[in-house]
């Protein structure tokens, strides 16, 4: 029997025992565009079919069906719908039955796209094996960033590919450091991952699971100073309603370095949740000396470029902070490549010269909005102070 023959065959005993009428409906459709060999169309029709499906009826409609006629398929989408049914297996052999359709690509220079989305599939698979399968993920991972850097000068450019490939990319990553405990990084390719990637596309469970896992590395990692960008992101609002919503809470209140906030949270409201939270388990001291550099930036920020001379006292009170462990304090936050400026014990002053710029929440650019309105008041004040004073001479 021939493979249109078996093809034809499978969509006929797919009518006969389809589980409901519309099931039963799209199959008859699929029937009738492939008799006309309406490829495309049938092809949408298939997308839509599959989205509806799980478990072996994935297995069954590849099998019996797609294979028979995936030269007519646009090859990404035929890509696509391996990794939907790839699902339908264990990881292991989800790997193997993407490696062998893989294979088919990886010799033609016009399906790199597909090739390299099978590729970054086949590597998220193996990564949800976790550690025990660590090192052959490694491997995957390096040849698939060998495969992005030896790319034609035609996809190289911005745009070219398709953004699934560098979703799935970014996530492989931010899994791989996840396994790691490597926070900064994970973090930086998380979010990266979902610039890439529509939220909508993301199930519930797993948007809390990710907004969870990036507030805990921002206010845990030591050397992440910046997540304004976590906090304008919408993937926060999953946390809203749920027993981790006192996170946006916490990453509000180190983004702005308000420790009078935080101690609230910490020692009050959110105590007894927060004693309870593995990701912060044993970090007290490590987020209450995070809190302060942040503290001590927001405190540089607020001031213009030439107003940036602080006391000691100054720093004490807006950092929380004992008078002997200002300098400390400082001196961490030079370490660390945040501030820039130089420490006078004698005077008990410190000057700064540079902050490290940040992604800023609403509230700081209506903040920064206000001094750039008080600054073109200034501009303007001496403007019509220098006319006036050019009229009196004339």
């Amino acid at each position: 029997m021939s493979g249109e023959q078996q093809a034809r065959q499978f969509l006929e005993q797919a009518i006969l025992v389809a589980p409901s009428e519309q099931i039963k409906n799209e199959f008859a459709i699929m029937k009738e565009l492939y008799d006309q060999k309406l490829w495309h169309n049938l092809t949408e029709k298939l997308v839509s079919l599959i989205d509806q499906i799980n478990g072996d009826d994935l297995k069954q409609i590849y099998n019996g069906f797609i294979k028979y006629f995936e030269n007519h398929i646009n090859q990404f989408t035929l890509a696509q719908i391996a990794v939907r049914v790839a699902s339908a297996y264990p990881p292991s052999e989800g790997i193997q039955f993407l490696k062998s359709l893989a294979d088919k690509f990886s010799n033609d220079p016009a399906l790199i796209e597909p090739s390299l989305y099978l590729s970054s599939s086949i590597l998220l698979l193996s990564l949800s094996l976790g550690l025990s399968n660590e090192a052959e993920s490694k491997t995957l991972l390096d040849s698939f960033e060998s495969s992005l850097k030896s790319l034609p000068p035609a996809l190289s450019v911005p745009g070219k590919l398709s953004p699934l490939i560098y979703s799935n990319y970014h996530l492989a990553l931010s899994q791989y450091y996840q396994l790691k405990n490597s926070l900064p990084d994970f973090y930086t390719h998380s979010m990266l991952y979902l610039s890439y990637t529509p939220l909508s596309s993301i199930p519930p469970s797993l948007q809390v699971s990710l907004a969870t896992s990036l507030a805990l590395s921002a206010l845990t990692s030591e050397s992440l100073y910046s997540f304004g960008d976590l906090l304008n992101h919408p993937i926060l609002n999953s946390l809203q309603n749920t027993n981790k919503q006192y996170l946006i809470s916490l990453l509000t209140a180190f983004n702005r370095g308000d420790m009078e906030s935080y101690t609230k949270l910490a020692d009050g409201e959110y105590a007894a949740i927060m004693n309870n939270e593995e990701g912060l388990k044993g970090k007290a001291g490590v987020l209450k000396i995070k809190i302060a550099v942040l503290g001590l930036m927001e405190l540089v920020l607020e001031r213009g470029s030439g107003e940036r001379v602080f006391k000691f006292s100054e720093i004490e009170s807006r950092c929380r902070v004992e008078r002997n462990d200002v300098e400390r304090l400082v001196m961490r936050g030079m370490s660390l490549g945040l501030v820039k400026g130089v420490i006078d014990e004698v005077e008990e002053k410190v000057v700064i010269s540079w902050v490290q710029p940040r992604v800023l929440d609403i509230e700081s650019v209506k903040k920064m909005r206000d001094r750039l309105e008080d600054w073109r008041k200034k501009v303007h004040a001496t403007l019509v102070f220098v006319e006036q004073q050019t009229g009196n001479e004339i």
